[in-house]
């Protein structure tokens, strides 16, 4: 059972995730159907999980213990479900399993401690803040992290095998796995943890696919020299010239994606991009997007694979969020997760063992888990259902994210706390957020031209109503990164002071708890530089006159002019400053900080 000091931990959490259930959420009826069957479902497994002191991981081979890779996939089913849900019982239960797994963070036997305690530990962490569970984190990512062989530059999967002809394999899967690096990463400090994963996510992209964004299962390299020995199989068609197994596919489009997350790194991206491009467009893809076993394995068999698609619609969401593309990514994962949440997919409450989702398939030609149920099916069903509903509801999945819905075009968020909410209601954006907050217009403006938009902060007796910061960029560029404003927005994730690497003109229109108004030129130079070098203030007030009303709406206008920059409100010059020629050209943002603001009207035109 879970210590008095987490279940203190769970109760604080509990308060903070309970507030964000406060706001009624858009639930369509077959998300609401797809959580109460899991519920049901992980409600009896978790009774055979009590009766055995084991782990599930399929329904051909049961219940398994911690050695086994597949279980730290009910853990995090237990915490989606608490994630959901806010009762306390599941979080008590995700505790539970993590307790049984914790000593997994030693074992070095093969590559899968991500799939372990990422999904377990990590999620639980996401969720509940927990200095234990870092720990156990940072040794897991330092267990894995001795299996990374600097000659070859990746991280070795599995043993060498004479039987196979392998020496030192390395397959797609293992780019699930790279997320337990960067997380440790974040939380300790320790750069060699993300040297490792920018050399393998770096290599396997090389190295690991075909030009048509195909990739086998299986690599082997020459540990002595790196090169690659040949493309093999073990899961997915035997034909290595031409095996395009369907989950394998899917691992790699999730993995690319969340590389770039991590690192903002636009190749990512674009690896992501191609991976789903071609995997959209496939002639083998079924009508209802649930892939085969393998995309080129049809008139072998046309066994499906639920486990494919599921990770692949999880990871559709995310990439929805970062790419121009993201409208089409967002559908195609949409009409995935409603094909496994209607019947032929989704279990009927009280069958199926215990599993959520039915016609998953492990690895049909070594005749394995055909055609049942796959504990990491369940799970990566229950993450991209949380990461739909996030996003139909206006939630950020992490701190940055591009939301491509907007009727004023693509915005681009970089939040300090994810649980920034952005919607659109008639034509108003309505944005609450709970720190530092800025939303890019995602689109370079240069030459003159003007923006205009009219905004107001309401005091209705909201958690972040308050009359401050109605803030805003304009002229914003990255003189580290001058050809893509967004490749340090990981590192910035809306912390204020981690702006003053940028050159940029900003307005803070009633800052500091509403008392002043100033303009400022940021020069870049970094947080460590002082303001007067880095951000020195043009002009200020701090009389009534110039500070915010709340509940009124303000017109506000920008220009760039030849020679100079000009922001307005209701009509009015408020400041104006010389400018030299490209001084203008470069981003709008709004900027806000711990505030509730409405926004309508926004028009960017040449002038």
């Amino acid at each position: 059972m879970a210590s008095n000091l987490h279940m203190k931990r769970l109760l604080t959490a509990c308060v903070s995730l309970c507030m964000l259930l406060t706001a009624k959420a858009v639930e369509p009826a077959w998300v609401t159907k797809a959580y109460e069957t899991a519920e049901a479902q992980s409600e009896m497994m978790y009774k055979r999980v009590q009766a055995e002191g084991k782990l599930p991981r399929s329904i051909q081979r049961g219940l398994q213990d911690p050695q086994d890779w597949c279980v730290g996939f009910f853990p995090g089913t237990m915490w989606l479900l608490y994630a959901h849900t806010g009762d306390s019982i599941w979080a008590a239960r995700a505790r539970q399993g993590c307790e049984m797994i914790a000593g997994e963070r030693f074992n070095a036997f093969d590559h899968d401690l991500g799939f372990k305690m990422q999904c377990s530990f990590g999620t639980g962490l996401s969720l509940v803040p927990d200095k234990e569970y870092e720990e156990i984190l940072y040794r897991s990512a330092r267990t894995l992290a001795s299996r990374y062989n600097p000659r070859v530059g990746l991280i070795q999967s599995w043993e060498a095998d004479t039987a196979r002809d392998w020496k030192f394999p390395v397959i797609i899967d293992n780019m699930m796995n790279l997320e337990l690096l960067m997380e440790a990463y974040k939380q300790s400090g320790d750069s060699t943890l993300r040297d490792i994963a920018l050399a393998h996510a770096d290599k396997t992209m090389r190295c690991h696919y075909r030009p048509n964004m195909t990739c086998p299962h299986v690599v082997d390299y020459d540990p002595l020299t790196g090169e690659v020995r040949k493309f093999d199989w073990n899961n997915g068609s035997d034909d290595v010239n031409v095996s395009t197994w369907g989950r394998g596919q899917s691992w790699g489009l999730y993995g690319f994606t969340m590389m770039y997350r991590e690192t903002g790194d636009r190749r990512y991206l674009e690896h992501a991009e191609r991976i789903a491009d071609y995997l959209l467009a496939h002639p083998n893809l079924p009508e209802d997007m649930v892939p085969y076993w393998d995309y080129t394995g049809s008139d072998r068999s046309t066994m499906r694979d639920a486990a494919a698609a599921a990770v692949m619609a999880s990871a559709l969401m995310e990439l929805s969020t970062w790419s121009a593309k993201g409208a089409k990514y967002f559908e195609a994962g949409e009409r995935q997760l409603k094909s496994l949440a209607s019947d032929e997919y989704l279990a009927a409450p009280g069958t199926h063992e215990g599993f959520i989702i039915k016609h998953a398939t492990g690895n049909y030609l070594w005749k394995s888990e055909l055609d049942g149920a796959l504990s990491y099916a369940d799970y990566y069903f229950m993450e991209a259902l949380d990461r739909y509903m996030k996003l139909i509801n206006g939630r950020t999945l992490y701190n940055n994210s591009r939301m491509a819905h907007l009727s004023t075009g693509n915005w681009f968020i970089e939040a300090h706390d994810p649980a920034t909410v952005v919607l659109e209601n008639d034509g108003v954006i309505d944005i609450t957020t709970p720190k530092g907050f800025t939303m890019w217009y995602d689109k370079p403006l240069s030459g003159n031209y003007r923006i205009s938009y009219q905004a107001m902060l309401p005091e209705k007796g909201g958690v972040h109503d308050r009359a401050s910061d109605l803030n805003c960029f304009w002229g914003a560029k990255d003189p580290d990164c001058p050809d893509d404003l967004y490749a340090n927005a990981p590192w910035r994730k809306g912390i204020f002071q981690h702006y003053k690497t940028l050159k940029l003109f900003y307005v803070g229109y009633g800052g500091n708890y509403n008392t002043t108004t100033r303009f400022r030129k940021y020069f870049g130079g970094g947080p460590k530089l002082s303001d007067d070098v880095v951000r020195p203030v043009i002009a200020e007030y701090t009389d009534k006159a110039h500070l915010l009303k709340p509940d009124k709406w303000y017109k506000i206008v920008i220009e760039a002019l030849p020679g100079k920059t000009v922001y307005k409100v209701d009509g009015k010059e408020l400041f104006s400053t010389d400018t030299e020629p490209g001084d203008t050209d470069g981003y709008f943002g709004f900027r806000l900080l711990s505030n509730h603001c409405l926004v309508r009207d926004f028009k960017v035109e040449e002038i």
